[in-house]
């Protein structure tokens, strides 16, 4: 408080120093009236309170904008922590339920809530179904778009494990409700440990990867992003699993991460390779340790991170 007390008693007696000034030029310049003095005394101090009176108006409004604006931020600030709670609960805790199949997921949001998404179904021909997604889009937009599209594809998932028309009918949900924006690229995997097969869909989402004994295989594209068009179509493929011990899915925030240190499907293919023989628990920390040692990408805003691993044999004895 010290420094602005002297400021404002040196604005003061410069203000004196200058009114005298300019009273006695008057006076001077008028052939020393005195009463010019005295009327001019009382414009400058009628001036003087106009000036005061509205600094403490402007002062007053702005403290109330001030006060509102900070109403509004707190209001903010909870409804964020209640979309973040939210989106908490919609996605699945690994080990929380027993599976047919071990996985593990985690998952980073670049904001307080995201886009990103994954979720592991049993369905009803005795096969899972593995998804990882991402919206297109960060924040409250995002998180919307997902808690829309979550329901519908569990809702979708219990009408069977056909995964082109699982697809199709969740493309054309998310397409009736959004137009198009947003849209939402997701990799599909239906395990069936008993035939040991994996089927997947992979709607304009970075490869996934099986890694094991038997080498590593690309989950490549197979179709465009879920919502979209309004009648996309998707092809499913299907790989043997018996030559491999873990499935690895990724969202693009992790690939736009890994891009600072390299190639990121080449960094991806050889950690699935290492941690093949591992538990997913491993796998996913290995990849999300890597992605966090590389720090924020120079070509990319932050963006959502995901990975997802699982045994696609099945449960390990």
């Amino acid at each position: 408080m010290r420094h602005p007390l002297l400021i404002s008693l040196a604005a003061g007696i410069v203000a004196f120093a200058a009114a005298n000034s300019a009273e006695s030029a008057l006076i001077a310049a008028r052939g020393g009236n005195p009463r010019l003095a005295e009327w001019t005394s009382e414009v400058v101090l009628s001036c003087a309170f106009v000036a005061a009176t509205y600094l403490w108006l402007r002062v007053r409004s702005l403290r109330g904008a001030l006060s509102a604006l900070e109403r509004s931020r707190i209001e903010m600030e909870q409804e964020l922590r209640l979309a973040s709670a939210l989106q908490r609960h919609l996605l699945k805790t690994p080990g929380a339920a027993p599976s047919p199949v071990a996985w593990h997921a985690l998952l980073q949001p670049a904001r307080r809530v995201g886009g990103d998404f994954y979720d592991v179904l049993d369905l009803p021909d005795g096969s899972v179904l593995i998804l990882a997604a991402d919206v297109s889009g960060k924040g409250i937009p995002a998180a919307l778009a997902l808690a829309s599209a979550l329901p519908a594809l569990r809702q979708i998932a219990r009408g069977g494990s056909d995964l082109p028309s699982m697809a199709c009918a969740l493309s054309r949900a998310i397409y009736d409700e959004n137009g198009g924006a947003p849209y939402m690229t997701a990799i599909l995997c239906v395990v069936d440990p008993a035939m040991a097969t994996l089927r997947y869909v992979n709607a304009g989402h970075p490869a996934g990867r099986l890694a094991g004994p038997g080498g590593l295989v690309r989950l490549e594209s197979t179709g465009p992003p879920l919502g979209l068009l309004p009648d996309g179509r998707w092809e499913a493929s299907s790989v043997d699993t018996r030559a491999f011990a873990l499935g690895l899915l990724v969202t693009d925030g992790v690939v736009e991460a890994l891009e600072a240190r390299g190639d990121p499907d080449v960094i991806l293919d050889g950690l699935a390779a290492r941690f093949s023989s591992g538990t997913p628990e491993a796998a996913c920390t290995a990849v999300m340790q890597r992605v966090l040692r590389t720090g924020p990408s120079p070509l990319a805003p932050p963006d959502d991170r995901t990975v997802v691993a699982f045994i696609p044999g099945g449960r390990r004895v």
